[in-house]
């Protein structure tokens, strides 16, 4: 007979579907931990490491498997007092403790310090005694250094960056929050669950942005990192969002877990950064100045804009190069000196210095530079700044040198102030007046410096004429102050103007001892009165004489003509002599003539007429007085038209006599066969030009030199033609007595032209 069995489950259902939950939720526990961009760790009481992570095993620099059962002083004994601390406190109060900033080193990296933002939870059993801990761990580290390398490398601003808390959450496929840790901008933990992104955010499209993120993720399968925005009360956040998928153990995707970063200061202080230095580069741009960065030694300028002053630069200039490219040969020394100097005290670079310019010149610019350094006060590079002052070098080269030239100068340079306080005096104005020191010259009103008979003038007359006028100039007489000598002096006064407002500043003088000058003035008249007295004898002796021969001269031509013209008539030796005679005497007469005119003009007591009369009708009468002596020697003549229009103004028989003069020199001290011509010319505005051209042989600029002195015949006193001397002379004073000019040039080889002006009549 057979056995019936019935097999039935008898598992309690609401049992297994705890365990399962149970599973699910390890399962979920275990996703978490291993997407979770931080560390995360179980320890018991003892601090002994129960569970861990790989991400914090990782940060630790040790195995998963060499922390457990390890305490905390074994793996990493430089956090064992922060941590016996906070554990502390969660035993003492049972709650945890959050956000806790641990500082350390790891086996990881020995003898680096990192920093850790850490959570620190309490672990109870079913009886709600504390067991252990559990902690979630983020390496902060890298923040941390970015947050000071910024403080550091900002020298316009302080940039804070606030270490951000990590927001921890999963989501299900509706996008309904399950759990979230650490919520921020206010949020309830308990009262986000079950909520969508919509529900929380005040802008609808901040919440569209976030879910169309991890909808993204839901459908792809893959993670993704984005930032997203946030607004609150009127407030922007940013956030660096993390989104992984959420599977369960079979893979099915279930959810997405979340990891969120508060980066809102980051992103502020970067917005900052980028305002500055778009501020920074507008500010390089438009100012004159030329930007430049250094390396920490110097050694290296980066790319540079000349701005017309230097040679720009698209790339580095390395191994000191930029010294010769820049720098004349005689700066080097000087400036790598300075350049040394400012490295060693890592204080501003400061400097003027010369340069070479980019076309080539020397130029002047004031250099200066700013160290930026790092966390550890290490140099990492310098900015700097340098303005073209070539042409401030200039204008101070040219003060200093006006300044070493006023100061040196044998006259007395003094400056006054708009009331008449003198204010400076140069070395040899302290010395005119006998003062040492420039507060003594101070000490005293601009009068003092006068003879007492002058000062009431120098008070009520030049001050006031110079600050209306501009300037007074005029002899007065200044005293000494220690001897009372008085020293007469050219005074000359000027009003010194602002070049902006054009006001009075200054009054300035530059005053000379004339002591000497009226000395030789002195001397001068007497010898002048001499001269003159010596003169008008002279004048009246040669007038005297002059009419004391014209008598016998007279006597004797007389007589010779009677007995060339007698009978019986002469034989012809006698007839020579005679003709000696004859032409002795008219030479002597013409000679005596001729004196007894300077003597007159010499003594002011020649008359002359000044009537309207052609000139074209003088040249008819002295052609016909010249041809003669012309024909004699073989020298053609040529005059003007008598047609041209040439009417003057002076004295007829004078100026025959000036133009007989010329053409009598013309045709004498020409050459065999040669040419006299005859010119007229208008010059403006109401003169006519006589010019008498010859074909001479010329004369030297050292001839021509001492044409019209009297009885200087320029070396030809031996030579066949007879002569005085005194006809220029006389043609020169009676031309200018007339009101006109006389002159000449002359080509040696070419020949000779005489020239005299008169007012011609309109």
């Amino acid at each position: 007979m057979g056995r019936v069995a019935l097999v039935r489950d008898v598992t309690d259902p609401t049992k297994l579907a705890h365990e399962q939950a149970q599973a699910q939720a390890q399962r979920h526990f275990e996703s978490l931990l291993t997407c979770a961009p931080f560390g995360f760790a179980f320890l018991d009481r003892d601090l002994r490491f129960v569970r861990i992570n790989e991400q914090l095993a990782e940060m630790n620099g040790i195995s998963v498997s060499a922390h457990l059962g390890k305490t905390v002083a074994e793996i990493v004994p430089t956090l064992e007092a922060a941590l016996l601390e906070v554990t502390a406190r969660i035993l003492a109060n049972g709650q945890p403790v959050l956000n806790h900033e641990f500082t350390g080193e790891t086996a990881r990296a020995p003898g680096v310090t990192r920093t850790w933002n850490e959570c620190w939870y309490p672990v109870r059993d079913e009886h709600g005694e504390i067991t252990g801990f559990s902690t979630v761990v983020v390496d902060i580290t890298e923040r941390k250094q970015a947050e000071l390398a910024l403080q550091h490398t900002n020298a316009c601003f302080e940039l804070a960056v606030k270490a951000s808390q990590v927001v921890l959450f999963q989501q299900d496929l509706e996008l309904r929050y399950r759990w979230i840790r650490n919520a921020e901008l206010g949020f309830d933990a308990s009262a986000v669950v079950g909520k969508r992104d919509a529900d929380l955010m005040e802008r609808a499209e901040d919440a569209a942005q976030t879910e169309a993120l991890k909808q993204e993720v839901i459908r792809s399968g893959v993670g993704k990192r984005q930032d997203i925005l946030m607004h609150t009360q009127n407030t922007v956040h940013h956030f660096d969002l993390l989104v992984e998928p959420l599977r369960d153990a079979a893979g099915v995707i279930t959810g997405v877990t979340c990891a969120a970063i508060n980066i809102t200061e980051r992103k502020r202080a970067e917005a900052v950064q980028l305002e500055t230095e778009q501020q920074y580069r507008a500010l390089a741009e438009a100012s004159a100045e030329i930007s430049y960065r250094m390396s920490a030694d110097w050694s290296t300028m980066l790319p540079l804009d000349g701005r017309g002053l230097l040679e720009s630069s698209d790339s580095q200039i390395a191994d000191w190069a930029w010294v010769d490219q820049y720098l004349p040969r005689d700066e080097h020394a000087r400036v790598r000196q300075m350049v040394s100097d400012a490295i060693a005290r890592k204080k501003l670079f400061e400097m003027e210095h010369r340069v070479l310019r980019a076309d080539g010149s020397i130029g002047w610019t004031r250099s200066r530079a700013v160290p930026i350094l790092d966390e550890n006060e290490n140099l990492v590079t310098w900015f700097g700044a340098a303005s073209d002052i070539t042409e401030r070098k200039r204008i101070e080269e040219e003060r200093r040198l006006l300044a070493s030239i006023v100061e040196n100068s044998r006259d007395f340079i003094g400056i006054a102030d708009t009331r008449g306080n003198p204010v400076y005096g140069n070395r040899a104005a302290m010395e005119l007046v006998g003062v040492k020191e420039q507060e003594e010259l101070r000490g005293r009103k601009i009068t003092d410096y006068f003879i007492a008979e002058q000062r009431q003038f120098v008070e009520e007359v030049v001050l006031p004429t110079v600050a209306t006028d501009g300037r007074w100039a005029g002899e007065l007489t200044m005293q000494h102050f220690v001897t009372g000598a008085t020293i007469p002096v050219l005074y000359d006064l000027f009003r010194v103007d602002d070049l902006v407002t054009g006001q009075p500043v200054n009054f300035a003088t530059i005053t000379r001892d004339i002591t000497e000058r009226k000395r030789i003035e002195l001397q001068l008249i007497e010898a002048t009165a001499v001269a003159e007295k010596a003169n008008r004898a002279k004048s009246d002796f040669l007038s005297n004489m002059s009419h004391e021969l014209r008598t016998p001269l007279n006597s004797i031509l007389g007589f010779a003509q009677l007995l060339q013209s007698g009978t019986p008539k002469p034989s012809p030796a006698q007839r020579q002599k005679l003709d000696y005679i004859i032409k002795g005497g008219w030479y002597l007469l013409e000679l005596v003539s001729e004196l007894l005119d300077l003597a007159q003009i010499e003594s002011g007591k020649l008359t002359l007429a000044h009537e309207p009369f052609s000139l074209s009708q003088v040249m008819l009468d002295c052609q016909a007085m010249v041809e003669p002596l012309a024909r004699e020697r073989s020298i053609t003549l040529t005059f003007p038209s008598a047609e041209l229009p040439s009417y003057v103004c002076a004295d007829c028989t004078r100026v025959k006599q000036v133009v007989i003069n010329l053409l009598s020199n013309a045709i004498k001290y020409n050459k065999a066969h040669g040419a006299v011509t005859v010119e007229f010319a208008l010059c403006p505005p109401d003169a006519i030009r006589v010019s008498v051209r010859d074909t001479g042989q010329g004369l030297t600029p050292e001839q021509l030199a001492q044409l019209f002195q009297p009885f200087n015949r320029l070396g030809r006193e031996a030579g066949p033609e007879q002569g005085t001397g005194i006809g220029l002379v006389m043609s020169r004073h009676l031309v200018e007595l007339m009101g006109g000019a006389i002159g000449a040039e002359s080509t040696v080889g070419v020949g000779s032209v005489f020239w005299f002006e008169l007012k011609r009549v309109l």
